[in-house]
């Protein structure tokens, strides 16, 4: 597949800190951390996609399960479960584990995992902004990392588990392939930040999201290809960067 030479584009991940995020332009960039999306150095003048690893549009209750989190399940086949079931809008409004996974029972028949729990305060904070800034809902666009490297990858799931060396060493080969200082910007960007902060994952998925943006809107697939929008308009979709195969 062809080297990124030009476009470009934000890529958003949720870590400790908050967000950090990678601003790509051609083969410069800019990276940080940001403790509230708002703070995002974007403008909806510049017309830059923002691909960012949060749900984005959710489920009323019916159908209980967002159809593009079974579609990337599907996809990523040994890499599914880092694909968490979004939780249904209700559940945004709870500040108590308990109160919010019975809510998402009574509305999904399904409890809520601990692990999306623990992302429902970055999820009701993104869902504000784009609900009280309609030009943000142009741009921001949900995109799973592993969903994203599955796409570069040509559409297989990647082998090993990103934690790991092998995992970390299989990611940036295939963002190195792509956009040649990867190297360096993920090695800055760790060494910038401390890890209790922001995870070497954490900035390998915010590269991975930003050099998907800059792909272009043609080199782009959504799941499903025709997404529903929920309750206040918000499209359930997920982005990620179409496979040379397609």
């Amino acid at each position: 597949m062809p080297t990124l030479q030009s476009g470009s584009g934000y890529g958003v991940d949720g870590c400790r800190g908050g967000w950090f995020f990678f601003h790509l332009h051609g083969e410069t960039y800019q990276s940080g951390l940001i403790g509230n999306i708002e703070e995002l150095p974007w403008t909806a003048r510049s017309g830059e996609p923002v691909l960012i690893d949060m749900p984005i549009g959710l489920t009323p209750g019916a159908p209980p399960v967002r159809a593009c989190d079974v579609l990337a399940r599907r996809a990523l086949g040994r890499r599914a479960s880092s694909v968490f079931s979004a939780p249904c809008r209700a559940a945004l409004g709870c500040h108590d584990y308990g109160q919010a996974s019975a809510l998402n029972q009574d509305h999904t028949g399904r409890r809520l995992s601990r692990q999306t729990w623990g992302l429902v305060p970055k999820i009701r904070e993104l869902d504000r902004l784009l609900l009280a800034r309609s030009d943000t809902r142009e741009w921001f666009q949900e995109c799973h990392p592993e969903l994203c490297f599955f796409g570069l990858a040509g559409g297989r799931p990647l082998q090993h588990y990103k934690k790991t060396a092998e995992g970390f060493e299989e990611r940036l080969t295939l963002l190195r392939n792509r956009w040649p200082p990867a190297p360096g910007a993920v090695a800055a960007a760790c060494q910038s930040h401390a890890r209790k902060h922001v995870g070497r994952d954490d900035v390998v998925d915010a590269l991975a999201l930003a050099v998907a943006a800059s792909l272009g809107p043609g080199r782009i697939a959504t799941l499903p290809d025709e997404p529903e929008t929920d309750a206040v308009g918000l499209p359930m979709r997920i982005v990620y960067p179409r496979p040379a195969a397609d």
